[in-house]
């Protein structure tokens, strides 16, 4: 990753993408579906990658359910930065 480069806000409606595909991974109806399987190995695999830039991210929701909305990734462009530092008084690691 190179570094998210929009604002707190942006970050956290990107992840409202995360939270519909779990809604449909969740779905009694979508599980009896075909393709099912195929969705949830695509979901997994993506996943993988995400937790990989969030890893080294600091913690900001502890007792958050979903994984991904616990962490910030660990660094990113200056607005992102300087929001994160204003929000949560977190530093995060500046990228061109």
């Amino acid at each position: 990753m190179d570094g998210y480069d929009l604002d707190v806000s942006e970050y956290l409606n990107d992840l409202s993408i995360r939270d519909l595909l779990e809604r449909v991974a969740d779905d009694s109806s979508v599980r009896l579906l075909s393709e099912y399987s195929w969705f949830t190995a695509e979901l997994a695999r993506i996943d993988e990658r995400f937790k990989e830039v969030l890893a080294d991210g600091p913690l900001i929701r502890a007792t958050e359910r979903r994984w991904w909305r616990r962490s910030l990734p660990a660094e990113g462009r200056a607005d992102f930065v300087s929001d994160v530092k204003e929000r949560y008084g977190v530093e995060l690691m500046l990228v061109d």
